[in-house]
């Protein structure tokens, strides 16, 4: 029995790391009906040719977190200044370490069934409510934790 019992506790975090695969994401960070403003106006799958790319050079990649929510890891280096001011509010270059910052969706906005299923989330999840969601810089990334709603 106590052979069982670490056995599982070995195996158990190895599934947990399984199920957080990274993939490489597209989304339009131009606020509102991408016409400026804050939060994402669009996200979905990207075209097959952008799935061969290496994770590592991707601008966005999400991380699948439970059925309703995944983390959206984004390469700041990357990011213009007026994605930076509609992510946060502001040039990243002005934002002090103690600054306690969240990513602000301006407006709700529906995720296709195909991008939910690819992000391994499940597709009743598709509403991404306008509002703030935690976020976290990083040296190099910023890793905003999005929780979907049923819609």
């Amino acid at each position: 029995m106590k052979y069982l019992f670490h056995l599982a506790t070995f195996l158990l975090p190895l599934l947990c790391i399984a199920q957080t695969e990274a993939k490489i994401i597209n989304a339009d960070i131009r606020g509102h009906a991408c016409a400026g403003g804050f939060g994402l106006c669009s996200i979905q799958v990207p075209p097959e040719t952008d799935l061969n790319k290496a994770i590592s050079t991707s601008k966005l990649v999400a991380t699948h977190q439970a059925d309703n929510s995944f983390i959206l890891e984004i390469d700041k280096h990357q990011l213009t200044e007026s994605e930076q001011k509609s992510l946060v509010g502001k040039s990243l270059a002005l934002i002090s370490q103690k600054e306690t910052v969240f990513f602000f969706q301006e407006a709700n906005l529906i995720i296709d069934e195909k991008t939910l299923i690819y992000l391994g989330i499940n597709y009743k999840f598709n509403l991404l409510k306008a509002g703030n969601y935690p976020m976290e810089i990083t040296s190099e990334k910023i890793l905003v934790t999005i929780t979907l709603s049923y819609n």
